[in-house]
C-alpha cells in the first residue's frame, strides 16, 4: 500500500497522505515516498495546482515516535534526516511553480503543521486542532520559520513554550489557516477554490508565488528590482499576450490552453 497516493483531477494533483492506521505520522518511509510524489508532480507540465490531504481521520500526528526512538543520542543522523527529508519535503512544496493548498482534517500536530503551512494557502475542517507539543518529548519546535512568519513572535513563543493545542477557529485567528470549512464541505470547497485558481495564467501566479514568498528576506529595493525583472518575462509571455487579447475582445482569456515552457 502506498503511503503517498497521487491523484490526478483535470489538472490538480492531489498529494494525499495514505498512512490513518498511523495517523498518518511522517515516518522516513512516508517522507521518501512524499518528495518522490512531489517530484513526479514537479516534471507533470499539465499539473496546474496542488491539492494537499490526508486519509483518515487525523491530517498529520507528526514525527513518528518509533523513528524518534532509533535517532536517539544520534544527532548527526537527526540533522542529516531534518535536512533532506522534512525539510526536503517543506522546500520541495514551496518551490513548485503552481499553486498548493493544504486541506487540513482532524487533528494536525508537530512537524505535521510544518507541512500543512508548506502550502500557499491552509483550509481546516470545523473540528480540526493543532498542536504545538514539541516539548513534551523534549525537542525544539520544528518549522519556527513558518510559525513566527504566520501569527508573530510572541504568539508563536506562547504557542511553543506552553505546549498548547488549539482549535480550528483559534488557528483562523493567528493566522496560521485562511479559513474554516464545515468538515463535510473542506474537500470540495478546497477544489472548488483550486479549480478556479488553475483557470487563470498559471506561470504569471508562479512567478508572484515566487515573489511573495521571497518578500521576507529582500530589502525594499532588492525587491523591487525582482519585480521589475519578473514583470519583463511576464510582458513577453504567451499568457500576457493572450490575456491583453481577451481583453480587447471582450471575452474570457483561455489561459489553460497555452503549454507551460
Amino acid at each position: 500500500m502506498a503511503l503517498v497516493e497521487l491523484n490526478f483531477n483535470t489538472g490538480i494533483a492531489e498529494v494525499v497522505l495514505n498512512r490513518p492506521e498511523k495517523r498518518n505520522a511522517l515516518s522516513t518511509e512516508l517522507l521518501v515516498e512524499l518528495l518522490s510524489v512531489l517530484e513526479k508532480v514537479r516534471l507533470d507540465k499539465d499539473v496546474r495546482g496542488v491539492v494537499l490531504k490526508a486519509n483518515g481521520s487525523v491530517f498529520s500526528a507528526g514525527g513518528d515516535i518509533k523513528d524518534m526512538e532509533s535517532r536517539t543520542n544520534k544527532p548527526i543522523t537527526t540533522q542529516q534526516r531534518m535536512l533532506t527529508l522534512i525539510y526536503g519535503v517543506v522546500n520541495r512544496v514551496r518551490e513548485l511553480n503552481v499553486p498548493v493548498i493544504s486541506l487540513v482534517n482532524g487533528g494536525c500536530y508537530g512537524a505535521g503543521i510544518v507541512l500543512a503551512l508548506s502550502a500557499d494557502v491552509v483550509f481546516a475542517s470545523r473540528s480540526s486542532k493543532f498542536g504545538f507539543a514539541f516539548a513534551n518529548i523534549g525537542l525544539i519546535a520544528e518549522g519556527s520559520y513558518f510559525l513566527s512568519r504566520f501569527m508573530g513572535l510572541q504568539r508563536a513563543k506562547f504557542l511553543v513554550f506552553g505546549r498548547e493545542v488549539i482549535d480550528a477557529s483559534s488557528a483562523q485567528n493567528l493566522g496560521l489557516v485562511l479559513e474554516v470549512i464545515p468538515d463535510e464541505k473542506l474537500e470540495d470547497y478546497g477544489i472548488t477554490i483550486m479549480k478556479k485558481w488553475i483557470n487563470g495564467p498559471i506561470q504569471t501566479i508562479g512567478l508572484s508565488k515566487r515573489l511573495l514568498n521571497n518578500s521576507f528576506e529582500m530589502t525594499l529595493a532588492h525587491q523591487q528590482e525582482l519585480e521589475a525583472a519578473y514583470q519583463g518575462i511576464a510582458f513577453s509571455s504567451s499568457e500576457h499576450i493572450e490575456g491583453a487579447t481577451a481583453f480587447k475582445e471582450k471575452r474570457n482569456a483561455d489561459f489553460k490552453s497555452i503549454v507551460p515552457s
